[in-house]
């Protein structure tokens, strides 16, 4: 379909817009089924955004702390060992300013014990936290299993019932909290050629089940989880399942909604005087200008993803995980909104064009499209 603009009397005008099938196999054949706005998927990184979101309505409630030592609530000397005076805080886990750097693995299956994945190396050296940035997905495995420790309930629900239930929006974590007859119409990511796409997540029989889709040792049951110990379990670095138009309600209610998001918390140094030395060690983790800036829990383009396309200011996030290019976008100066997905990828994942690093062939040209658009 064409993508088109849907206005909200008094709020943000969302360029909404999808096109393409789903194949999955079923029963040794092929399904196809169209891929529509209303159709969720695992949005990857994008899920960010929300569990940023979550830990600052858990915060105006009262029930944690922001800027309090995460230590304390984990039970853990979480120290960078060059600076042992600087604490690590929820606000510094969702900003990737905690100094952390993922390990290998950065998840743990059930029973297991978030603890356990900070026993290897996971500093940045030199990087104090607070001061500098480095994108790890740890970070928000971290930051779910503290939320956890503040409140004892599951990451889960504390989502379903801080933030999608507010927002009226049939959306969760792994599945869990979203409808069976929403959970039934999801789309797969993909990886592969159109001839033989191959699942990697969400093929027919989770798409069916009933309950979340986690990793667990076999005979293990969710009901003897201890909220507090593994964060990792419902995916917050990127397992949120919601659709096109979820994504983009929620640029229009968390985003264009907050303009204290908009905030840069970290600049890069060296990006045409978008930052100074003064302000992070020479550059480290923008990843040869992937991240130019980013605020809290988002992405920051300060003049628009691509050079000369625009010069308005873009916050949100990119989402990259098998075989799923996405990614949510507002432009506060123009009160919109922008949404791209695309759900299948080769196996060696699709080839970069301009822009920036890890940015697909699609999302550039989505990008270019969107930006023409608006400011048009």
């Amino acid at each position: 379909m064409e993508p088109e603009y849907r206005t909200v009397p008094g709020q943000a005008r969302l360029l909404v817009g999808a096109d393409g099938t789903r194949t999955a196999e079923v029963s040794g054949r092929h399904e196809g089924r169209p891929f529509t706005p209303d159709s969720p998927f695992r949005v990857a990184s994008v899920s960010k955004v929300l569990v940023g979101e979550l830990a600052r309505r858990l915060h105006a409630d009262g029930q944690l702390d922001l800027d309090a030592d995460a230590a304390d609530l984990l039970d853990v000397p979480l120290r960078h060992p060059d600076h042992p005076d600087a604490p690590v805080t929820l606000r510094r886990l969702v900003s990737h300013r905690s100094g952390i750097i993922d390990p290998a693995v950065y998840w743990m299956a059930a029973p297991g014990d978030i603890r356990d994945l900070l026993i290897d190396t996971i500093w940045e050296p030199g990087v104090r936290p607070g001061a500098g940035f480095r994108y790890a997905n740890l970070n928000y495995g971290l930051a779910a299993t503290v939320m956890e420790a503040a409140t004892g309930e599951r990451f889960d629900r504390l989502f379903t019932r801080h933030v999608a239930d507010p927002l009226g929006l049939d959306i969760g974590f792994n599945w869990s909290g979203v409808s069976p007859a929403k959970r039934r119409s999801g789309f797969p990511a993909l990886r592969g050629i159109p001839a033989a796409w191959a699942v990697q997540v969400d093929g027919a029989d989770t798409l069916a089940g009933a309950q979340p889709a986690i990793l667990r040792e076999d005979g293990w049951d969710l009901r003897d989880y201890v909220p507090g110990t593994n964060g990792t379990l419902f995916s917050p670095q990127g397992g949120l399942r919601a659709s096109v138009n979820d994504l983009a309600v929620i640029g229009q209610e968390v985003i264009l909604a907050q303009p204290e998001l908009w905030t840069q918390l970290w600049i890069a140094a060296q990006t045409g005087g978008r930052g100074s030395e003064s302000e992070v060690v020479a550059g480290r983790g923008s990843e040869e200008g992937h991240f130019v800036a980013f605020g809290d829990a988002l992405y920051i383009y300060p003049d628009g993803p691509l050079p000369g396309e625009t010069d308005a200011a873009w916050v949100g996030h990119h989402g990259e995980a098998y075989g799923v290019y996405c990614g949510l976008w507002a432009v506060p100066a123009r009160g919109e909104v922008f949404v791209h997905a695309d759900l299948g990828s080769p196996p060696d994942g699709s080839p970069l064009l301009g822009g920036t690093p890890n940015q697909t062939a699609l999302a550039t040209e989505a990008f270019a499209w969107a930006s023409r658009r608006i400011a048009g």
